[in-house]
């Protein structure tokens, strides 16, 4: 009978509808803490109660944020226009048709200076102008409101020329008053153009205005939707959030499960078919918006009802123009499940062979790969609660993060076939009677990959050996009493603001060298709830990472996690 639900399915799957919902859905803008996205979220709600899904809302307030965050407060914007009109006079951007040019979170306010280049990141004591300067976050920001800038413009050395980057500021209520300048992002090609006129002339002028302000409060909303019954669930999760425009970051993966949804409930005897398991699709604003929802899962007792996750990031991408590969993320190692094994094996069969799902199309050569878990996504929230989720994200993307990021961009049949297998997978977890066998299988594989990645390295690939080998129980070790102070996602930047100033400095100075740093926090909280500590505990987060782990940053990630309280010494 699944069989049957599953290639049903398949022929009601419309890239007419899929186009259609795209459209509307990236017509928002869709920036965490605005109203635009909570519109977003009811069109979604919309979109799913008309398939006839059991549609639930689910509300946070971004004033509370979720574990080891930071709160973040309300934005609104409306529009904006940047203007040279010294030495000559053009119309640089407005947000009416580039919304990226707006960096989101930027406060609002009209200016008017002579522009100031700022190469790299040492800023000069006082900014009595307009700077143009490279994209550094918001500490970089802050620094420059501090020293008087009027107004700044960021760009992105590494995107393309004509592409106007995306940019988030994301500020807490405590930054707000400090935020001063208007903000806004310019291609390397305006970039290229100003500095020509300051070669040319000297001296350049720009103004402009940002019609933006901040609110107190702030809401967000998760979205789920659910078919079938049971008490074993599947989370099929993808995230609304970004700026209107943008297709497949994560338009692609949004449209996915909507289409998904409509295909559903047009099919016959769908719910009771699946009778196997729930089937609980999830839209979520990223990160803020999943862990908020775990926490309250958690928080019911119904989080043991979550046997897998997949989700969806990107996943409608054309490769022959992105120059993207189609990425099957993996859990943690020690996390090795015979739901990950199950739904590779799907994954497999989905995307290796040649025929696509749009009547005029095949799809040949879709390049896909097998990674081990790497953080970014809405799959690392539900990771650190505990449930094996995997992840299906396009990477690299040229256009990612850019107002390039368009429909011309977008592959509906691959992004059709992510559906598909998204359904699929989820269903061979909740029925799949050999899954011990699929598992024993798929852990030779991986395996093999895993130390074969390694294996120039003596002590990598013993450490990676014995963790597939004896599990978790290969690193006992004694050690400092160290405890996790619940579940959750260490945000970076807060381990930035938390740290004392010689190891902020250290982290500043070294982060460069060390880009598993990121995934490093969330995988050390996860190894000592398992009950893991002193050298034992650094030994098995080289062994899922891959590479070594000096002890100096290794004790640097120790110290973030216990400033941000993540972690705690003592019994």
């Amino acid at each position: 009978m699944l069989s049957n639900l599953l290639q049903d399915l398949r022929r009601r799957l419309s890239w007419v509808r899929f186009t259609r919902v795209a459209a509307e859905l990236s017509s928002f803008h869709r920036i965490q803490g605005s109203k635009e996205i909570n519109e977003a979220a009811r069109y979604l709600r919309d979109v799913a109660s008309d398939a006839g899904a059991e549609v639930e809302l689910f509300r946070f307030s971004y004033s509370d944020p979720p574990n080891w965050f930071e709160p973040l407060t309300g934005w609104w914007v409306e529009s904006s226009e940047l203007t040279v009109i010294e030495p000559v006079n053009y119309l640089v951007s407005s947000f009416e048709t580039v919304p990226t040019s707006v960096v989101a979170h930027s406060p609002g306010g009209e200016f008017e200076g002579e522009l100031i280049v700022v190469r790299g990141d040492d800023l000069p004591d006082a900014l009595d102008g307009v700077v143009l300067t490279r994209w550094g976050g918001l500490e970089k920001y802050l620094e420059i409101c501090r020293r008087g800038a009027q107004a700044v413009l960021f760009y992105r050395d590494d995107a393309p020329r004509n592409a106007v980057p995306y940019f988030s500021l994301f500020p807490t209520p405590s930054d707000v008053g400090l935020m001063k300048a208007p903000a806004f992002s310019v291609s390397l090609r305006s970039v290229e153009e100003l500095e020509r006129l300051i070669r040319q002339y000297g001296r350049v002028v720009v103004k402009g205005f940002i019609k933006a302000g901040y609110v107190d409060r702030a809401e967000g909303i998760v979205v789920t939707a659910s078919f079938g019954s049971g008490d074993a669930e599947v989370h099929l999760v993808a995230h609304y959030c970004h700026p209107a425009g943008m297709i497949n970051d994560n338009v692609s993966g949004a449209t996915a499960l909507a289409e998904l949804a409509l295909a559903l409930g047009s099919t016959p005897n769908a719910n009771q078919v699946l009778g196997v398991g729930r089937i609980r699709l999830v839209w979520v604003p990223e990160y803020v918006g999943s862990l908020h929802f775990l926490r309250y899962l958690s928080s019911e007792g119904e989080i043991r009802r979550v046997m897998h996750a997949i989700n969806l990031d990107m996943v409608g991408e054309r490769q022959s123009v992105t120059g993207s590969t189609l990425l099957f993320v993996r859990p943690p190692i020690h996390m090795l499940s015979p739901q990950e094994a199950v739904t590779y094996r799907v994954f497999r069969e989905v995307f290796a062979g040649a025929r696509g799902f749009l009547p005029h199309k095949r799809l040949t050569g879709i390049r896909s790969k097998v990674i081990n878990f790497e953080p970014g996504s809405d799959h690392e929230s539900y990771v650190a609660y505990g449930v094996p989720a995997v992840a299906l994200i396009s990477w690299p993307d040229r256009y990612y993060h850019t107002s390039l990021d368009t429909f011309d961009k977008l592959d509906q049949d691959l992004a059709l076939r992510a559906a598909y297998f998204s359904l699929a997978a989820a269903l061979n977890v909740l029925s799949t009677s050999n899954a011990e066998r699929i598992l024993n299988a798929y852990r030779n594989l991986v395996a093999g990959m895993d130390v074969l990645n390694v294996i120039d390295d003596d002590l990598l690939s013993e450490l990676r050996s014995s963790l597939y080998r004896d599990g978790l129980s290969a690193f006992r070790s004694e050690g400092p009493p160290l405890r996790a102070v619940g579940h959750g996602v260490p945000n970076l930047r807060r381990v930035r603001r938390s740290l004392p100033p010689e190891e902020a400095t250290m982290l500043r100075d070294n982060y460069a060298s060390m880009p598993w740093f990121r995934a490093a926090l969330t995988l050390t909280v996860m190894l000592v709830q398992k009950g893991l500590t002193g050298e034992g505990l650094r030994k098995a987060l080289q062994a899922e990472l891959g590479t070594r782990v000096s002890i100096s940053a290794f004790n640097l990630i120790i110290t973030g996690l216990l400033s941000i309280n993540a972690l705690s010494l003592g019994d």
